[in-house]
């Protein structure tokens, strides 16, 4: 029997995602983007994350809005026609780089 793999719901198809967010502390936001990677269906596992360093918000909502607004510029030219390389390129020219070591913080709520 033949069957057509591409219809096999079983099979694992590797995928990544963008969230946008801020890097920082108090004061001192920079807009970031984590690069998730799907490692089973509906888990994922963060896989790098980047940092525009360059523009530093005193509020974090402004950072993870300029964030937003990038990644969005960029999966535009993606959208039309371009390469996951050029959306790369588009984000190292907004001025975003790579991190080592990166904190990430859940959306947990403190409470006093």
């Amino acid at each position: 029997m033949n069957k057509d793999v591409g219809n096999d719901e079983s099979a694992f198809k590797e995928l990544y995602r963008f969230e946008s967010g801020s890097y920082g502390d108090v004061g001192s936001y920079m807009p970031s983007l984590a690069c998730l990677k799907q490692i089973r269906k509906d888990e994922w596992k963060y896989h790098f994350v980047l940092v525009k360093p360059e523009s530093v918000h005193l509020d974090e909502n402004e950072a993870t809005n300029e964030a937003e607004r990038d990644i969005s510029h960029s999966y535009v030219i993606k959208e039309a026609g371009g390469t996951d390389a050029e959306l790369a390129m588009s984000l190292k020219g907004k001025g975003y780089v790579s991190i080592d070591n990166y904190n990430i913080v859940g959306r947990t709520k403190f409470q006093a």
